[in-house]
C-alpha cells in the first residue's frame, strides 16, 4: 500500500503492508472485509485493540482496523458498501458501479459527526468542507488472484479529484 497524505505528497509515500480478508456473511447475501493496517506480526494470530505503530518521522500517519460490508441492492439495480473505521473515526457508505468488464468505481461521501462538523465550520471551513469530502474507490485489472485499488479524494464536489492511496493486492497462497 502506497498513502499519499495530500497532492503535494506523491513523490513521498507511506509503503505500508497490510491485510484484507474476505468471506460471505449474512447467508450468502454479502461479502464482508476486514482490514488490519498495519499487517499484524507474523508470530502472533491475536488481534490487539491498538496497532503497532509505524517506525519513523510518520509513524501513526496511517494505521486502521475496519470493516466493510457489501451487498447488492435490488431496489437500485447497484451494489452498495458501507464502511467502518474505527481508528480513524471514519464510516462510509457507498454506491458500486461496474466498468469497462473488469472494472469497478465506488463513490462515497464522508460521513462527519455532527461534533466534527461544528469544530470544522469553528475552523473557519464551509458548510460543504464540514460535511466531509467526496471518496471514490476505483478497483481495476480484476483477476481471480489480484487487483489493483486507487483511493481517490474531492474537496470541490468532484470536479478534480487527487490520489491518496494506491494498493497492489494479491491473495496469499492457500486463502
Amino acid at each position: 500500500m502506497r498513502r499519499y497524505s495530500s497532492p503535494s505528497r506523491l513523490s513521498d509515500p507511506l509503503i505500508v503492508e497490510g491485510e484484507w480478508h474476505f468471506g460471505w456473511v449474512l447467508n450468502g447475501l454479502a461479502v464482508q472485509d476486514v482490514w488490519i493496517v498495519p499487517k499484524r506480526a507474523t508470530s502472533s494470530n491475536s488481534f490487539p485493540s491498538v496497532p503497532h505503530a509505524i517506525s519513523g518521522d510518520r509513524a501513526g500517519e496511517f494505521l486502521e482496523y475496519g470493516t466493510a460490508i457489501r451487498f447488492f441492492s435490488r431496489q437500485e439495480g447497484k451494489y452498495r458498501a458501507v464502511w467502518a473505521g474505527p481508528l480513524q473515526g471514519k464510516t462510509y457508505l457507498f454506491t458500486a458501479e461496474a466498468r469497462n468488464g473488469n472494472e469497478v468505481e465506488m463513490v462515497a461521501r464522508e460521513h462527519v459527526p455532527a461534533v466534527e462538523r461544528e469544530v470544522r465550520l469553528k475552523e473557519g471551513k464551509t458548510e460543504l468542507e464540514g460535511a466531509g469530502m467526496l471518496m471514490k474507490w476505483h478497483l481495476t485489472e480484476i483477476q481471480q488472484s489480484s487487483f489493483k485499488w486507487k483511493e481517490w479524494m474531492s474537496e470541490d464536489e468532484g470536479t478534480s479529484w487527487w490520489l491518496r492511496e494506491e494498493f497492489d493486492c494479491v491473495r496469499m497462497q492457500g486463502e
